[in-house]
């Protein structure tokens, strides 16, 4: 693991090969800080089967170094401001990155809240053709409606995108990630995609609320990724 030196002001690193040996296709992933989403089992277990790729993490707000991740939701649902502009900078640097001629083909990955950054960064980016989700966060009515993942249907929907999640999260619950796949399918229906390549696992739940993810889960995310990017 390494950091990555960036124009935006947000913390980088990367698991992978050196950013000295050019182009490889990239996989940007978001959980918490940068050194822990790609350090910590289980949530580096995607990783495992990503051995040829580029993994970036970006540090998510209220997750730097001193700060009490445990108020990290409370940080979020009243600074909506700030988190779109953490997304923008994130977008910045998917930017830079690929000027630089370091990414090729681009995937995201997101857990939990991180799922929200994926999909807000892949409805503006049309580089980021895959994204595979864990136990994600769909319900956003405490972030404000503008970032509703619901809004984002019509420029996600031609996307390929694997999700997993426990059979019964009651903290991000289960139906609303159903729905959320069903409207993204039906959407690719109608553009006249007879067999959209969208994807849900449903396992048993495990964890706080539901809200865990088993590491074969994580295993699975990432050979998804490396099967398909």
């Amino acid at each position: 693991m390494y950091p990555v030196d960036v124009r935006a002001p947000v913390e980088v690193y990367c698991e992978g090969p050196p950013l000295e040996e050019g182009p490889k296709r990239a996989v940007f992933y978001f959980f918490i800080s940068a050194r822990d989403t790609l350090g910590l089992d289980p949530h580096n277990k995607p990783l495992e089967a990503l051995k040829d790729t580029r993994v970036f993490s970006i540090t998510l707000p209220y997750h730097e170094q001193g700060k009490n991740p445990l108020k990290a939701i409370d940080f979020w649902k009243g600074n909506l401001s700030e988190i779109n502009t953490f997304i923008t900078h994130c977008k910045d640097v998917i930017i830079e990155l690929i000027e630089k001629n370091i990414c090729t083909r681009i995937g995201v990955m997101g857990l939990s809240r991180g799922a929200v950054i994926s999909l807000q960064l892949a409805s503006q980016l049309i580089e980021i053709s895959h994204i595979a989700l864990f136990a994600p966060l769909i319900d956003l009515k405490d972030y404000g409606s503008e970032m509703d993942n619901f809004t984002l249907i019509d420029t996600l929907y031609d996307r390929k995108i694997k999700v997993f999640i426990g059979n019964r999260d009651t903290r991000v619950n289960t139906q609303l990630t159903c729905d959320f796949i069903l409207k993204l399918s039906d959407r690719a229906y109608l553009e006249g995609v007879r067999s959209p390549p969208i994807e849900l696992t449903l396992t048993p739940s495990i964890g706080r609320d539901g809200h865990g993810t088993p590491p074969e889960s994580f295993l699975a995310g990432g050979r998804w990724l490396s099967e398909n990017l």
